[in-house]
């Protein structure tokens, strides 16, 4: 197998889907089936950021559907229910208030939980009413506590038969998703998963609101699970920062590791061993303020609700007046690393994340309303709630708008300023071309002609090499004749099939009329590339392209803590 598969032979083509964002909230309409074309849905949190982004996602998606939006502010909610037409309507519903909210829920068939933030909360009293009166559930959870305590009401969903989806929104969410498909695609290809790591970016608030603000100090006071080959490891939070680059249109930003849902989700559910979750906002100074806060602040402060309020409101007319100048853009990137070397990324980026998340969660209300999700509470990862079959249709839903979204690449694919790998890069052909036929001459010959001919007695044949340029250095090998004759042997398989693979290039009319080196587009259009690698890199037990020097080296400096996550 090889170890930079790049196609990862996927039951549905890999999404490369390459789209200019828009500053609207349209999408494409879905023809639901007439029976479910009128259900009624609820949209807990509808008079904010995210819920109120839901509705109108929801809306365009299929205005047919009744939508209930529920707050506090009747004011903002009449408002919405207005752009939003004749199907949609205002109701205030207090979800601390559970005859409240059970009478809103009988008469609906989903309720949507927007009503965050869900950090401290103690219990899951939207998902408790939702199996009281038998009504399908979503939550855009982002707490790791709140989303193992919705979990635990699983028994409880199946006697109620409902299906009931927590986490279900853009990270997480749509980000569990992205590492499921990247995983079973690897598992299909008999590759074992090794390590998985979540990095997340958002300029400013995303437009999200308050509410993001709140979640973002409430994190600041919860300690990092992450996981390092099985180990549950603890962290301090926004630590061990690292510079990712997700592409274009966002390039290169520095994250910092948060206690986040999907880590502990999808080492339990998808089985990789190493798991981490990274995020980072802009501008820069709010990194410097985030990570400041965790060491200036206690962590009672930041673990109290009602104080981490009080504070929000302080920043907020700040913040607000920044999202201006920073915008609100999202990225997404999910990277997943195999046994055998092979590292293969996710990415999604989006012009605003107040349209995305909604966008996001609705596409897996969408799911829920057409019977995809069985009844119990999953996680967008299990196929239980996104069965493997519904995943692509849910992805092609929530990434429309956006201006990168791609699948199953390879990361120097995809990054704005790939990192130099050896002398790859410096020189495309000379690890393929010019170096296998110099150091093929430094095995055989002092480097001093321009043909090498080996004769050896175990072999049938002559094999020669001719018109390969010298002088050459000789490569010296401190092995024995059985030892030397194994590594020729090997040697000459890996160039047989990397010359193969450009005899195969050209068949396929890759190669334009004319006289090309292998680095010329004319010679192997950058198209054309990935294909060549994967199939020259066959056989291969270390073949890695765009890492840092410490990730491939078998004796690293020390990085951070050590601990490689």
């Amino acid at each position: 197998m090889p170890p930079l598969s790049l196609s990862l032979n996927l039951k549905w083509t890999p999404l490369n889907l390459r789209a200019t964002a828009t500053a609207t909230n349209k999408v494409t309409e879905v023809p639901l089936p007439e029976k479910i074309r009128n259900s009624r849905i609820l949209v807990l949190g509808g008079t904010g950021r995210v819920g109120g982004s839901t509705a109108i996602a929801l809306s365009n998606f299929c205005p047919d559907l009744r939508i209930l939006v529920a707050g506090r502010n009747r004011e903002k909610g009449e408002a919405l229910t207005a752009k939003l037409g004749g199907n949609a309507e205002f109701a205030r519903v207090d979800i601390d208030d559970v005859n409240s909210l059970e009478t809103a829920l009988k008469s609906v068939d989903l309720v949507i939980h927007a009503a965050g933030p869900f950090q401290r909360a103690e219990r899951c009293t939207v998902l408790e009413a939702a199996i009281n009166t038998k009504t399908a559930y979503i939550d855009v959870c982002d707490d790791t506590s709140y989303a193992w305590r919705a979990k635990s009401l699983m028994k409880r969903a199946l006697d109620a038969n409902i299906p009931a989806i927590t986490t279900a929104g853009i990270y997480p969410g749509v980000s569990n998703v992205m590492a499921a498909e990247l995983v079973r695609a690897a598992n299909e290809s008999k590759d074992k998963p090794e390590r998985l790591r979540f990095y997340y970016y958002t300029a400013g608030t995303g437009g999200a609101g308050p509410t993001i603000l709140a979640t973002s100090f409430l994190l600041l006071g919860e300690e990092v699970v992450a996981y390092n080959k099985g180990e549950k490891i603890r962290m301090k939070p926004y630590s061990a920062m690292l510079n990712i680059d997700f592409g274009k249109g966002i390039g290169k930003r520095d994250v910092y590791l948060l206690n986040l849902p999907e880590v502990s989700s999808a080492h339990e559910i998808l089985g990789v061993p190493t798991v981490s979750a990274r995020f980072g906002t802009a501008p820069f100074f709010w990194n410097w303020g985030m990570e400041a806060m965790t060491t200036l602040l206690p962590l009672e402060f930041l673990r109290d609700r009602n104080k981490v309020q009080s504070l929000v409101q302080l920043f907020d007319p700040f913040v607000r007046a920044l999202d201006g100048i920073a915008g609100e853009r999202v990225s997404m990137r999910v990277d997943l690393e195999c046994a055998s070397g092979r590292h293969t990324v996710g990415l999604f980026s989006h012009k605003r994340l107040s349209v995305s998340v909604g966008i996001s969660t609705a596409a897996f209300a969408l799911a829920i309303l057409e019977g995809s999700t069985q009844p119990g509470v999953w996680f967008p990862e299990e196929p239980q709630g996104i069965p493997i079959e519904a995943r692509e249709v849910l992805l092609e839903r929530a990434s429309q708008g956006t201006f990168n979204f791609v699948m199953n690449r390879s990361p120097w694919r995809v990054e704005t300023n790939p990192k130099e790998f050896g002398s790859f890069t410096r020189d495309f052909s000379s690890s393929l071309n010019h170096n296998i036929s110099h150091s093929l001459v430094g095995f055989l010959t002092t480097g001093h002609g321009n043909k090498a001919t080996l004769h050896h007695h175990k072999f049938q044949n002559v094999i020669s090499f001719a018109t390969i340029p010298g002088p050459t250095k000789h490569h010296v090998i401190q092995r024995n004749k059985e030892d030397k004759l194994h590594q020729l042997c090997t040697f000459f398989r890996s160039v047989g099939i990397s010359t193969a693979a450009f005899a195969l290039a050209i068949l396929e009319g890759s190669t334009q009329p004319g006289v090309w080196f292998p680095e010329e587009p004319q010679g192997i259009p950058i198209e054309a590339r990935e294909v060549l690698l994967e199939r020259a890199s066959q056989g291969t037990f270390n073949f890695v392209m765009n890492r840092s020097p410490w990730r491939v080296e078998t004796n690293p400096k020390e990085f951070g803590l050590g601990i490689y996550l």
